[in-house]
């Protein structure tokens, strides 16, 4: 489990620079906070998926039942990003700080709901239980 934790890791940052660039990006461009939010979520799961599907967790080929438990997953972990980063920028304020303070809770947060969902999800349902590590 630990080669798995830090794969996720790894996978993670590369995500986070995908997550972020889309963010700023947008919210650059004076986009709504959580529409940009929401954007480069969507952005960083995609990313996600076969990141750690082909290399955090090894789960092989995959199925249209995996990517739909994935869905749902990433559903759930969305709406805690996005209301938790909402959350701390209403109780900080929107200036520079209170959105990076708010983006790297929401992110610690859906990332450790994310790690605990993959696992099972892909190492469950991609039959990797026996290469887990």
């Amino acid at each position: 489990m630990s080669g798995q934790i830090a794969r996720f890791g790894a996978a993670g940052l590369a995500n986070v620079g995908v997550d972020l660039s889309v963010y700023a990006g947008l919210l650059f461009v004076g986009a709504a906070i959580p529409v940009a939010k929401s954007a480069a979520f969507i952005c960083g799961t995609t990313f996600a998926y076969f990141a750690n599907k082909n290399w955090t967790f090894r789960a092989g080929k995959g199925s249209a039942g995996q990517f739909a438990a994935f869905a749902g997953l990433y559903a759930v972990s969305m709406a805690v990003n996005v209301g938790a980063n909402s959350a701390i920028i209403a109780a900080l304020g929107p200036s520079l700080s209170g959105k990076a303070a708010a983006y790297c809770g929401a992110l610690a947060l859906s990332a450790t709901l994310n790690f605990i969902g993959m696992r099972e999800i892909l190492l469950a349902r991609g039959g990797a239980r026996a290469k887990a590590g």
